[in-house]
């Protein structure tokens, strides 16, 4: 097909797409802006092929091969008013960032360009544009606060926020209240996942203690510490194996990015860091009672029989008490 042909096409369809990618096609591709290397014909011709099948892509709706074949005759040939359907596509794809920079840099190459004004005022909304934020806690139900202010729903929420800093206040009755800091890029969607934590308390164990004398000779610990250890161990491997399906989840996501993909990676994720809490704990508790269970064994028998009284063993954050 005659060249003429393809850009009188590109013409059209940009007019019926936005003024940016229209200004960009209507444009001759061999225009140049200041001092440029000269290009082997080979190379030209390689650029044109290469817009006009970005041109095609887009007009078909396939925005990301379109950015591919733009960003090539770009490469090939750095001509300035290529950027413009580079931006066109950046924004389709809900890419902000990046068509923030592409936008900067056309305006940086062409100061003299028609519809300046124009395009500043985009490039303003592009930069105030807000970021969506999906907000994740672990039991869900949770109080939302975003920077001193009260937002409606209870976790899992759905916040729109203002590029910049923010802080959020998480807070559920019979758990301690968590804190996150983070900072949100213009039109970035990102996932905050929160676990909370159960409020402190002091759980209880009594134990009957008898008057007769105990032999100080030392024995094997009891079976509630064999029991922490299985529970740490089996607690360690799931959340072993449960991380490395989360990681696997992120790859596949980055390469095909879906929401079923993104809320099963989530919940991996999720299944993990509870499994890991779940063997802390039962390792710590197991520890707590075979230095308890050392105690008794090397404790000299009472110089004389008592009668039977309760022994009530309190395990605390501040650390043990033994109440007789």
């Amino acid at each position: 097909m005659d060249r003429r042909v393809v850009v009188c096409i590109a013409s059209l369809c940009g007019s019926l797409l936005g003024p940016g990618l229209a200004l960009a096609q209507t444009q001759p591709a061999e225009t140049q802006v200041g001092t440029q290397p000269v290009l082997s014909e080979a190379t030209i011709q390689e650029a044109r092929t290469a817009y006009d099948s970005g041109t095609a892509h887009y007009v078909a709706g396939r925005y990301r091969e379109a950015l591919e074949a733009f960003e090539r005759a770009y490469s090939l040939r750095p001509n300035p008013v290529v950027l413009l359907p580079i931006l066109e596509c950046h924004d389709r794809l809900g890419h902000v960032p990046e068509a923030i920079t592409t936008l900067e840099t056309y305006l940086g190459a062409m100061p003299e360009v028609r519809n300046r004004a124009l395009l500043e005022t985009r490039l303003e909304n592009l930069r105030r544009r807000p970021a969506r934020v999906h907000l994740i806690t672990t039991p869900p139900g949770a109080r939302v606060v975003v920077n001193g202010v009260e937002h409606g729903e209870a976790t899992p929420a759905d916040l729109e926020l203002p590029p910049g800093r923010h802080t959020v206040v998480l807070t559920r009755e019979g758990y301690a209240r968590e804190t996150r800091e983070f900072e949100t890029q213009p039109g970035t969607p990102r996932d905050e996942v929160v676990e909370l934590h159960a409020e402190s308390s002091t759980p209880t164990v009594t134990t009957p203690v008898t008057g007769a004398p105990r032999a100080s000779t030392s024995r094997g610990p009891s079976p509630v510490v064999w029991v922490s250890a299985g529970l740490a161990g089996a607690a360690l491997v799931a959340g072993t194996a449960f991380g490395v399906l989360a990681l696997g989840e992120n790859n596949d996501y980055d390469i095909n990015p879906t929401r079923e993909g993104r809320e099963r990676g989530l919940r991996y994720a999720v299944v993990s860091d509870v499994s890991f809490g779940i063997a802390a704990a039962s390792a710590a508790f197991g520890l707590v009672m075979y230095f308890v269970d050392r105690g008794r064994a090397q404790e000299p028998p009472p110089a004389t029989p008592t009668a039977s009284a309760p022994l009530t063993l309190r395990v605390s954050p501040s650390g043990l008490a033994i109440n007789f």
